[in-house]
C-alpha cells in the first residue's frame, strides 16, 4: 500500500525530489547554497506573499496553548493532531490570539487522538463536514483566498490501532 501511494506522488509531477529556493528567494542564485541561507527580507516577503501552514502532533493541546501563541503566532493555519480534547472542553479555554475559533474533532470513545486546525481570522473558512468520512479523525475545509480560488485540505489523524474503517476509506480520500 504504501509502495503504491509513493509510486502516485512521484507520477502526479509536482513532486521534488530535492527542493531548494527558486529566483524569488534571491536575486543572485550563485551565493545561495541551500535553504537556511535565506535572509530575514526573504522569508518576510514568503510569509507575506504565501499561505503558511504548519501541521504538529502535539500530544494535548491545553497545556500547549501559551507556547503555541507565542511561537506560531506568525503562521496563518495551524494544523494539530493528538489533541486530546473531548466536545464537552469548551472552545474559548483554546483560543488563540487573531485565529478563529479552531476548527475540531475530538475523539469521543477512548483516551488521546483529536484534531483542530485553527485559521487567522482575516482569512475566509468554512468547514466541509460531507468529506469527513465517519471513524476517521480528519478536517476538511474551504479557505476563500484573494484570488477568489479555493482550496480544500485534510488533517487526518490516523489512530493509533488502525480500524477496518479507517484503512477502507482513507485510499478513497486520495482521489477527492
Amino acid at each position: 500500500m504504501l509502495v503504491i501511494l509513493i509510486l502516485l506522488l512521484l507520477l502526479s509531477g509536482d513532486i521534488e525530489k530535492h527542493p531548494g529556493p527558486s529566483s524569488l528567494f534571491s536575486s543572485d542564485k550563485s551565493k545561495l547554497s541551500s535553504v537556511s541561507e535565506l535572509s530575514l527580507d526573504d522569508l518576510k516577503f514568503c510569509l507575506s506573499k504565501f499561505i503558511s501552514f504548519v501541521h504538529l502532533n502535539v500530544q494535548s493541546l491545553e497545556p500547549k496553548l501559551d507556547l503555541i501563541n507565542v511561537e506560531l503566532l506568525h503562521l496563518d493555519i495551524l494544523c494539530f493532531t493528538e489533541t486530546w480534547l473531548k466536545p464537552d472542553f469548551h472552545e474559548n479555554d483554546v483560543l488563540l490570539d487573531n485565529f478563529i475559533k479552531p476548527f475540531r474533532h475530538d475523539r469521543v470513545d477512548r483516551i488521546g487522538g483529536g484534531v483542530a486546525v485553527y485559521v487567522k481570522s482575516y482569512l475566509s473558512a468554512k468547514r466541509i463536514c460531507d468529506l469527513e468520512v465517519s471513524g476517521v479523525e480528519s478536517v476538511w475545509l474551504e479557505l476563500k483566498l484573494k484570488q477568489k480560488q479555493e482550496r480544500s485540505r485534510l488533517g487526518p489523524c490516523r489512530p493509533t490501532v488502525s480500524s477496518r474503517k479507517y484503512q477502507i476509506s482513507l485510499p478513497c480520500l486520495w482521489y477527492i
